[in-house]
């Protein structure tokens, strides 16, 4: 129902400072832990404040609405899904399929990746009494009544016959199988409050498996089994080169030397940000926030290469960069996100063998960083920078 959009969520624009607030409402039946997921809440953002994308959707809802007593027999009632697509000026599209015998018509199979071009706030920051982040500055409790452990099973089965509990944070199911971004680029967050954080009593049960049978159903009191949300889908590939900047002060300063003293060509670059893969929670640091991958293509004598950088806030560690030498460029897309995958598999670490399938042996190099120092704004000394470009250059 079109409906949901406006008991679920209020939405306020600030037009002059560029920014929105959208309040997720105590009525809202929308899994809390999907707000975690920059897809899905650019996915919200863009339906719930562009009016060409609110217009389509509300279209499907008005169409259900007015043809559901058409197509009645056998008692079920049969409607042919539509909806009036937005317009889409300056959106790309990037599909997979077939051309029909005919040679007149392509079969569009899947479409792995889209560009939507809309004009958003710059900045769109969620709201709800749920959201919270550890209070640093009190200490924690320690024992009592925490949230019960559990563990996550591998897989999930789907039982819609029966109903769903409502008294557990549903479960989100789904492969990122797409990739979505922004013409023009906007950031969303949670805005969260201070919580005093817990500190489980180590006495206690070794934590639980969870049950691997779900509902998709409207959770109610009486339910049985665990509640669950088809949210995944999409992997958020917008380009976060400005908004994560400080997390690649040493690797930027290294690139803009490869260019002043190893003439190299700087041809594109963009950050993204690392997905869940299965229960690995290494994609996240501290505050909960995602990690990144930064991406570079450099061309250098005719020799067009990328070079990876890991995001490590807050480990005590650093992780080769690594440098994909003169390979065709025409899938990068699909490698570069069983790259991203890959990692987070690894536990942040380079996932050598697929990429030996992809590349070829020794057409990616691991080249190491420079001694990091404690306390030094960029982790590294800058006097150690040039070298690590020299080290870079001479593998381009």
């Amino acid at each position: 129902m079109s409906s949901r959009l406006l008991t679920d969520f209020k939405v306020e624009v600030n037009a002059r400072a560029d920014y929105a607030n959208i309040e997720v409402l105590q009525t809202s039946n929308f899994p809390p832990s999907a707000f975690n997921d920059s897809a899905t809440r650019a996915m919200l953002s863009w339906l719930l404040i562009d009016s060409n994308a609110k217009r389509s959707f509300e279209s499907i809802f008005r169409y259900f609405n007015v043809e559901k007593e058409q197509d009645v027999s056998a008692g079920y009632k049969r409607w042919l899904f539509h909806f009036d697509p937005p317009q889409m000026s300056g959106w790309s599209f990037f599909y997979e399929g077939r051309i029909d015998p005919s040679g007149r018509y392509f079969l569009v199979e899947v479409i792995t990746d889209i560009e939507i071009n809309a004009q958003m706030p710059s900045r769109i920051f969620f709201h709800n009494p749920s959201f919270r982040h550890p209070d640093d500055n009190q200490k924690p409790t320690i024992g009592g009544k925490g949230p019960d452990p559990y563990e996550r099973p591998e897989d999930h089965t789907i039982d819609d016959d029966r109903e769903p509990s409502d008294a557990n944070h549903a479960f989100l199911l789904g492969e990122n199988t797409c990739s979505i971004r922004f013409k023009n680029r906007f950031a969303t967050s949670k805005a969260t409050t201070p919580q005093r954080s817990h500190r489980p009593d180590r006495s206690r049960d070794a934590s639980k498996k969870a049950s691997d049978t779900v509902s998709t159903n409207k959770p109610g009191s009486n339910g049985e089994i665990p509640s669950a949300d088809m949210g995944g889908g999409m992997q958020d590939c917008t380009d976060r080169s400005e908004e994560y900047a400080s997390r690649f002060a040493a690797f930027n300063m290294m690139v803009q030397m490869l260019e002043e003293k190893y003439a190299c060509t700087i041809i594109e670059s963009y950050t993204h940000e690392l997905d869940q893969v299965g229960r690995s929670k290494c994609h996240l640091i501290d505050s909960g926030a995602k990690r990144t991958i930064r991406c570079v293509l450099v061309e250098r004598d005719g020799h067009v290469n990328y070079l990876l950088e890991i995001d490590v806030t807050g480990l005590n560690k650093w992780i080769s960069t690594k440098c994909i030498r003169e390979i065709d460029t025409r899938n990068w897309k699909e490698q570069f996100s069983r790259i991203k995958k890959g990692v987070v598999t690894k536990y942040l670490g380079w996932p050598t063998q697929e990429m030996d399938a992809m590349f070829g042996f020794k057409k990616h190099i691991a080249i190491s960083h420079p001694k990091s120092i404690d306390g030094h704004p960029t982790g590294i000394a800058t006097e150690s920078i040039l070298d690590w470009a020299g080290r870079v250059a001479n593998k381009l």
